[in-house]
This record gives C-alpha cells, sequence and structure tokens, in this order.
C-alpha cells in the first residue's frame, strides 16, 4: 500500500521522528503511519529497527542525526527508547536545535526529573526544559505500548493543531460553562509563585509557538515570570489572581488599576488550552469589568499580538475594540507587535 502523507490544514505533511524502536516506538510508527503521517525512526539497534515500516531508518546516534536537520513546525520529536543516557543526549541536540512544534520524552516522572537533572547540569534552563512534553502523552490510562502510542500521538496532534484537548461532547455547549465544575477566582500570593511560573510555561508555549519565536518565548518568560518581577508587580499594586477550576489551578489574571486617568490594565489573562471552549475565558473578562466598575474605572485596556486572532475574537465578544497599534522594542532584538484594545465601561 503506497505511503500518502496527510496534508493539514497548513498544506505541509504532519512529520514524526521517533528515537527508540522498542515495543513502543513500534506501536507509535504503526499508528501514525495508519494517519498517514511521514515516520522516521532512529535506533542504533538494527534488529529492532527493522521491525520498523517506517520510510526512513536512520541506524545511528539520534544526537547526530537531530543536530543536522533544521526542523519546522510542522514535526513532531519523540523520544521512546527509555533509556536515560540516550534520551539525555537526544534532548540536548533538541533542545540545541529549536524550530520542532512538538518535542516529547516518554517516561516515569522520576526519569523525567533525572534526565531534567543532567540537563541542568549542563546549563540548560528551566524556560528550555519547559518546552519538553514530558512524560510525553495524555493521560488516559494507557498502559500496553498500543495504548501508550494512542497517548502520545493524540497529544502531538493537540499540539500541533493548537486544539484543547477536551471532550468533544463539551463543544455541544457552544463554549457555555455548564454548572458542573465550579470556577474559583482568588488574590494570588508570593506563596504562588510556582503556580503562576508553572502556568505561564505551559500556556505560553502552547498559545505562542509558531506566533513568535521561539527565543523571543524564553526571553519574555524569563524577563516578565522572573519570581522577583511577580514579586514586585505585586507590591507596586498589580492585582495577580489565580483561577481554578475544582480546585486545579488553569489560569491566572494580572491587572493595575490607574487613579490618574481612571483607567485599568490588564497585563495579563491566561488560561490553559485544555479548558478552553467552555466559556471560561468570557467568565474571566466579566470578573475584570466586574473589579473596575467596583473601583470606578472609566475604561479597560489591554494589548494583544496582532497574530493572535483567536484571543482577538474572545475580547470582541466582551466588547473590546481596537484603539490603536503599539509595536514596542523589548529589548534582545525583540519587539511586541501588538493591538492596544479598549473596553468603555461608561
Amino acid at each position: 500500500m503506497p505511503f500518502l502523507p496527510m496534508i493539514p490544514h497548513g498544506g505541509l505533511p504532519m512529520k514524526l521522528v521517533i528515537v527508540g524502536a522498542g515495543d513502543c516506538g513500534q506501536a507509535l510508527c504503526q499508528l501514525a503511519l495508519g494517519c498517514g503521517w511521514h515516520v522516521t525512526v532512529i535506533d542504533d539497534r538494527p534488529g529492532l529497527l527493522a521491525a520498523c515500516n517506517a520510510p526512513v531508518l536512520h541506524a545511528g546516534p539520534a544526537p547526530r542525526f537531530i543536530l543536522a536537520r533544521e526542523w519546522l513546525s510542522n514535526e513532531a520529536l519523540v523520544l521512546v527508547r527509555r533509556d536515560l543516557e540516550v534520551d539525555r543526549e537526544a534532548l540536548a541536540a533538541a533542545l540545541s536545535r529549536p524550530g520542532a512544534g512538538y518535542v516529547g520524552m516518554m517516561g516515569s516522572r522520576g526519569e523525567v526529573q533525572q534526565v531534567f537533572a543532567g540537563l541542568r547540569e549542563r546549563g540548560f534552563q528551566d524556560s528550555a526544559l519547559a518546552r519538553v512534553y514530558a512524560p510525553s502523552g495524555l493521560d488516559l490510562g494507557s498502559e500496553s505500548p498500543q495504548e501508550i502510542a494512542v497517548s502520545i500521538l493524540a497529544e502531538i496532534l493537540q499540539v500541533l493543531r493548537h486544539a484543547s484537548g477536551g471532550s468533544l461532547r463539551q463543544s455541544v455547549a457552544a463554549g457555555k460553562f455548564d454548572g458542573r465544575e465550579s470556577l474559583q477566582i482568588r488574590p494570588a500570593t508570593t506563596d504562588d509563585i510556582p503556580t503562576l511560573i508553572d502556568l505561564s510555561q505551559r500556556i505560553w508555549w502552547a498559545s505562542y509557538r509558531g506566533m513568535i519565536p521561539e527565543e523571543q518565548i524564553t526571553y519574555m518568560l524569563e524577563r516578565m515570570y522572573a519570581p522577583d518581577a511577580i514579586r514586585a508587580g505585586m507590591a507596586d499594586g498589580t492585582h495577580w489572581e489565580l483561577a481554578s477550576v475544582n480546585g486545579i489551578a488553569v489560569g491566572y489574571l494580572a491587572w493595575k488599576p490607574d487613579p490618574s486617568d481612571g483607567s485599568v490594565f490588564l497585563d495579563k489573562l491566561y488560561l490553559d488550552s485544555a479548558f478552553h471552549g467552555r466559556g471560561l475565558g468570557q467568565l474571566l473578562l466579566s470578573h475584570v469589568r466586574q473589579q473596575a466598575e467596583r473601583i470606578g474605572a472609566v475604561r479597560v485596556e489591554l494589548r494583544v499580538n496582532r497574530r493572535n486572532e483567536r484571543a482577538m475574537r474572545a475580547y470582541r465578544r466582551a466588547g473590546f475594540q481596537i484603539g490603536h497599534d503599539l509595536c514596542q522594542d523589548i529589548g534582545n532584538g525583540f519587539v511586541m507587535d501588538d493591538h492596544v484594545l479598549i473596553l468603555r465601561l461608561t
């Protein structure tokens, strides 16, 4: 049967590179091929490699292969070797050669922590490690190699397609909050800084990869979400708030009143992509509006990347309009190219 690569909306075939030709690697290879993906399998064990029916088989060291190519946003790299030394070296190469839309590593949490600890000793920052989906896969209760392959490929699809990963039955309610979940918004304190940093890493990489350069994502996360920067904002009158669903932190807000002109600047509003499509974003915006009205503000302002069409649609539904555009130099050769949106309250 001829190999027919699946062509997504962007016009590029989905490509998967698997490091490891063991049971899980073989299962993942067969599943991806069945979905029409272009698959490459890398392993230095010829016997296992021969069992993979992939279009491209590479019998050699994974780091050399990873470093020798230009990675694209429609490509995924998954490490399923289950050899911590091999995984560590392959992951170091991948972090040194960014560009892939998805980088994942299979393994237990303890194994992931061990590999990450070795990479930190070699100078890799947490902001770089946050790009890695590890342990790889969605929590589906998978046990067999075939089930694990389903879990991993599902997560890759979610990331590359910028999908929520939620149950399709939730879309029947047209994105409305159905009452079975309990949304809580509370002030964040300095004790919540690790949670805010963790959320920012997960949400930013899922939201902005492909929209702005990966180097800029790393730069902005390190600059805006350093613990000292968050503490300084809290001390300077910025209201940081955590949003939770059934006790699980799923998003955060940061807003600050400006008494000089009666405005509130909504600096941050982020929601985990797994909770998109439920109306939670509109509830967070409604909360900000209520807080602004409570203190007598006349408008709410925010900035949104001009390429972020999904966010623009959400803000327009909440009544925001474009005030003007602003392109700001943020240092290190990067700029923020934004729309400034305004919600008038009076």
